[in-house]
């Protein structure tokens, strides 16, 4: 067997290539994935392949290795020849040896799931950071609403200013969290309607460090998010606080939150003061750059909120020759008044003419993107056709429409919408569409946690007993019942410890799943029993179930030597078709089997049944 057939006899997708960088071979499972066969000499489809968002930086990527003669490592989205897109990373190295036509080679590894798995541990840290700025609106009741406005607007500064994706994320976290230290702040202090007096004053600047301290506690957290929470009451001529930093020394995020936070501040009615008019708090900032802020970044600033005040909608040139349209004013309104979460406003045609910066940021598209396109592009092949037709019975309708759908950001990533669709008439004839679309991610994966770990056991994984009622409606296939139950862990518990328990256990879970077919079901019963659900298995066969299984769990180690277990087993339907009564057959039969366990140490046959 040469090089190139051993390549194409491993299961995962494997490439060469030359010096120049230009790929020479793809084996057999890159051809099956993409549907690209590589006809066309030096071709294999990967740019192709890629997704479009990916295909620059990964282009990049290779150049500057091939370039170096560094080992290659990316990350992307590859389409499958069905069209759907599944993240892999590529790995290739270069051969350190001269005069040989490949040069690199390398590997393509599904990391999909784990991509997913960060994606979700992500939204689920942020709604859990943003809980904690609107607890404390809860708590401080005349800034309600504040944490999302001056998020918006920080975010959106950042943008004009240049922030990567990295430093947006972050921004935004620290936007939620900046004053999570006021928890600390009696009431009596944080809504007095005077003037503090030095102590007070103490107690409410301390509210700073308290927040850092706090938020660094939670471990997720990156350095740039506490700049943002520690640095955002530091001012450019150095007397603020709590380092008294000046100038550049202020964290840039922290100088851009900063703006956000006074500028709102200003706008809204606190207890000690009214509030000001957007003109009057715009001056304000105006003022204090060069003292308070980043003068440069003011610049910018009062760009954003002028911006904001003066937008009119238009439409673009794919859409009609004739622009801008001048919406009207309770249409402006609504989009303006719901500008913390996503707005977007289509014509009668369902044609894009106004995404808000929520909608960009949220889904990572531009203006310039979406405009004069269908929404429907956000969708894809996962979104329920159900769904589908619902909206599209209801737009068509006319009808004002409350749907939660699955849609897509722009790298590809799942994003639940909760939208509220409202038509739009004017002279009695339809001629918009407002949408405001609340990302909802975060619950919809919070519920699938929930309803996993209603169905499932937490320490291992599996199947948990009250999902068996769901199992035994939907048993019609010939199948093997196995009751195992683990022998002597009480005493592993006592002599090492329940952790070393709990690793036991892990590891039965891991071998049964191992041993059995993919369509089998594992359940945990609870402490020390597990139930093996094994179909299409004729009854005659399931004593080499067990006897296989048996043979496995000799080979965990507790410590004190080999696991062993007793097992019990029932026949689906031979010997009945109620599963609750084949369990309790298979447990008997497994309690027949532990009663000889002491006569019979190491044995591997059943007990008779």
């Amino acid at each position: 067997m040469n090089a190139l057939d051993f390549l194409d006899a491993l299961p995962i997708m494997l490439w060469t290539a030359r010096a120049d960088g230009v790929w020479t071979h793809v084996n057999p499972r890159w051809e099956n994935y993409t549907g690209y066969q590589g006809d066309t000499p030096g071709y294999f489809g990967f740019e192709a392949a890629l997704h479009p968002d990916d295909v620059g930086s990964t282009v990049v990527q290779w150049t500057e290795a091939v370039t170096s003669g560094t080992p290659y490592r990316a990350e992307y989205r590859l389409r499958r020849s069905d069209g759907v897109y599944r993240w892999y990373l590529t790995q290739g190295v270069k051969s350190p040896h001269q005069n040989v036509d490949v040069v690199w080679t390398g590997a393509c590894t599904d990391i999909h799931d784990q991509k997913q798995a960060e994606q979700d541990a992500q939204n689920a840290r942020e709604a859990a950071v943003r809980a904690l700025g609107l607890m404390l609106e809860a708590k401080d009741h005349e800034t309600k609403g504040h944490t999302d406005r001056v998020t918006g607007l920080a975010l959106r500064l950042g943008s004009l200013a240049g922030l990567s994706v990295a430093n947006l994320e972050a921004l935004r976290l620290g936007a939620y969290l900046h004053d999570v230290g006021k928890i600390t702040v009696p009431d009596a202090i944080l809504l007095k309607p005077g003037t503090l007096t030095q102590d007070e004053r103490q107690i409410m600047q301390d509210h700073v460090i308290n927040g850092g301290q706090f938020s660094s506690a939670l471990g997720f957290l990156t350095d740039e998010v506490l700049q943002v929470i520690g640095g955002h009451h530091e001012r450019w001529d150095g007397s603020g606080y709590p380092a008294g930093l000046k100038g550049t020394e202020i964290p840039l995020l922290a100088r851009i939150f900063a703006l956000a936070d006074v500028y709102d501040a200003l706008i809204s009615e606190r207890p000690y003061k009214k509030a000001w008019t957007s003109e009057e708090a715009l001056a304000e900032v105006g003022a204090q750059a060069g003292r308070h802020f980043d003068p440069e970044l003011t610049l910018l600033f009062t760009e954003v909120v002028k911006t904001e005040r003066t937008n009119t909608f238009s439409v673009s040139s794919r859409t009609c020759a004739s622009s801008p349209v001048h919406l009207s004013e309770h249409i402006r309104a609504l989009a303006l008044e719901e500008a913390a979460v996503s707005v977007l406003i289509t014509d009668a045609e369902q044609r894009l003419v106004y995404v808000n910066p929520a909608f960009c940021r949220i889904t990572g598209y531009s203006r310039e993107e979406v405009l004069g396109r269908n929404p429907r592009f956000l969708q894809g092949d996962d979104t329920s056709p159900e769904d589908k037709k619902a909206l599209r019975d209801n737009l068509k309708a006319e009808q004002v429409t409350h749907q939660r759908i699955l849609n897509y950001n722009r790298r590809g990533e799942q994003l639940w919408f909760e939208m509220h669709i409202t038509p739009i008439f004017v002279q009695g004839r339809l001629a918009y569409f407002v949408a405001v679309q609340g990302d909802s991610s975060a619950q919809v994966v919070a519920r699938q946690q929930l309803e996993w770990a209603a169905s499932h056991d937490a320490l291992t994984g599996l199947l948990n007993r009250s999902s068996l009622d769901t199992v035994a409606s939907a048993l019609t296939q010939a199948c093997v019942v196995i009751f195992l139950d683990l022998n002597d862990l009480k005493g592993i518990n006592d002599r090492h410890g329940h952790a070393s328990g709990d690793q036991v256990i892990r590891a039965v879970a891991r071998m049964l799943l191992d041993q059995v077919p993919e369509e089998s079901n594992v359940f945990r019963l609870g402490g020390d029993e597990f139930l093996i659900l094994i179909p299409g298995v004729a009854a005659q066969d399931g004593h080499e179930w067990i006897s296989r299984l048996r043979d496995a769990l000799t080979g965990i180690n507790t410590g004190d030597g080999d696991l062993s277990g007793s097992f019990g087993m029932a026949h689906f339907p031979e010997e009945g078709q109620n599963l609750w009564h084949l369990i309790g057959l298979a447990d008997q039969r497994m309690y027949q089997d532990k009663l000889g366990h002491v006569n019979r140490r190491g044995t591997r046959s059943v007990s008779p049944d």
